[in-house]
């Protein structure tokens, strides 16, 4: 983390860009990622050749698409937010 320094207010706009780019805090995919067989929503083999949907959960992870609950409840079938709509 690169904490916000008070006295960067006072340099001029391309130095304060510079510092204040590098602001935030790293979050971990805490649920993880996978890929699996669509409809079936069991893993595939990471062999390169199977066809699968990557899916992913954890808290970078979307909420849901604003003020359109049935478009969250597809994305999040099976309780992963799904790369693809194509099911």
């Amino acid at each position: 983390m690169c904490a916000k320094h008070e006295e960067w207010s006072a340099l001029d706009i391309g130095k304060r860009a510079e510092r204040n780019g590098r602001q935030g805090v790293r979050y971990l995919n805490a649920g993880g990622a996978g890929g699996d067989g669509c409809e079936s929503m069991q893993p595939v083999p990471a062999d390169g050749e199977t066809m699968g949907e990557i899916m992913f959960r954890g808290n970078i992870t979307m909420k849901g698409y604003l003020k359109n609950p049935k478009a969250t409840a597809e994305a999040f079938a099976g309780g992963w937010f799904h790369s693809a709509t194509w099911r």
